[in-house]
């Protein structure tokens, strides 16, 4: 996973190693909504003050599952 823009407020953009619908349908299965597919390898992700630790956490080691 990389980082496409350096800076950012609260939504960022990635760049997965598989493709980014796959990703979010699968992280879907998991119960966790991941962001939105902007290309094939492109995922957009928002957090806010209102996103607790716990659920960047799994976000975190869901990608790790999903993309190993």
């Amino acid at each position: 996973v990389s980082l496409e823009n350096e800076n950012f407020f609260n939504e960022f953009t990635v760049t997965l190693s598989k493709p980014a619908n796959d990703v979010v349908e699968a992280l879907a299965a998991k119960g966790i909504i991941a962001g939105y597919a902007t290309a094939d390898d492109k995922l957009l992700i928002c957090a806010t003050e209102m996103t607790k630790d716990e659920d960047i956490t799994a976000l975190v080691d869901s990608l790790k599952e999903v993309l190993s």
